[in-house]
């Protein structure tokens, strides 16, 4: 998941760094501080205000998000003087996975031939919580 978010008023300090906190499963009120991925005293973070932080994180604990909740964000920027007040909680989206590979990848030899070739396949398990939009075949 990728989170931006634009210049707070620095109030006559320079930011020195942000805070990213995500709800917990089945909360809209209570935020856990994500440290691990991102780093907001970072040059990258404070420049480009972006941070990126895998499903897999939020689906853990102490998130423990599930399949199509909704992901809730606050933001505080840091200066000299402290803390500011967290940023109004934003919904950013809802937790999507990746899908299952496909199972039962056959050749049909009834098409098969010389100058083309017909595949055909199962959907995994899981379609990750949407639709498959398209698939990727690979040779060499």
């Amino acid at each position: 998941m990728i989170i931006t978010w634009n210049d707070p008023n620095p109030n006559g300090s320079p930011l020195t760094g942000y805070k990213l906190y995500f709800n917990t499963h089945g909360s809209t009120t209570n935020f856990v501080e994500e440290s691990v991925n991102c780093l907001g005293q970072s040059s990258a973070v404070l420049e480009n205000r972006y941070c990126e932080v895998p499903f897999s994180t939020l689906t853990a604990a102490p998130y423990s998000l599930v399949l199509d909740e909704e992901i809730w964000v606050r933001v505080t920027a840091n200066n000299f003087y402290g803390d500011s007040d967290p940023s109004e909680a934003t919904n950013s989206g809802l937790v999507q996975l990746i899908p299952d590979a496909p199972v039962s990848l056959l050749n049909d030899p009834s098409v098969t031939d010389a100058t083309q070739i017909k595949l055909t396949w199962s959907d995994g398990a899981s379609n990750g919580g949407s639709v498959v939009l398209d698939y990727n075949v690979y040779y060499d």
